[in-house]
C-alpha cells in the first residue's frame, strides 16, 4: 500500500468476521472509555465522546502509517482494526446528536465542542500518522 491510500476490500465471510470481531471490541472499548471519562469529568459537556473521537483519530493516524509501511497486513488488518475496531469505537453519530443538543441548550458549548472535536481529530490523526511512521520505521 503506498502513502495515504485505501486498500481494496472484497466482501468475504472471513472479512465480515474480522469486521465483526473488531466492531465488538471497539464498541465495548467505546462504552468503557466514555463512561470512565464522564464519571471523572461530569456530563455538562460530552467529554467521553470527545476523548473517544480524539483517541480514535490518533489511533487511526498511527495505524495508517503502519499499514503504509507494510508493518500490518492488508486487507485483513484494515478490516479488523480500521473498519471494525475504530469504526465502532469512534462516535461521529453521537458527536452529531450531542452537538445538536448542546446547540439547543447552550449555543456556545456546541461551537466549542465542534471546534475541539474537528480540530483535535485532524491534529491527532496527523500526529498518529507521524508516530506510527516513527515507531514502524
Amino acid at each position: 500500500m503506498s502513502a495515504l491510500q485505501f486498500p481494496v476490500m472484497l466482501p468475504s465471510l472471513a472479512g465480515l468476521g474480522l469486521v465483526a470481531l473488531g466492531g465488538a471490541v471497539g464498541a465495548v472499548a467505546r462504552y468503557h472509555v466514555a463512561a470512565a471519562i464522564e464519571r471523572r469529568l461530569g456530563a455538562t459537556m460530552p467529554w467521553g465522546t470527545l476523548v473517544v473521537n480524539l483517541s480514535a483519530a490518533l489511533l487511526a493516524g498511527g495505524l495508517l502509517a503502519l499499514f503504509n509501511l507494510g508493518r500490518l497486513p492488508v486487507p485483513a488488518g484494515w478490516l479488523l482494526l480500521i473498519v471494525g475496531l475504530l469504526g465502532s469505537y469512534s462516535t461521529v453519530s453521537s458527536f452529531s446528536i450531542q452537538t445538536l443538543v448542546l446547540a439547543r441548550q447552550h449555543g456556545y458549548h456546541a461551537l466549542l465542542y465542534a471546534a475541539l472535536s474537528v480540530t483535535g481529530c485532524l491534529v491527532l490523526v496527523a500526529t498518529g500518522y507521524l508516530l506510527g511512521g516513527w515507531l514502524g520505521g
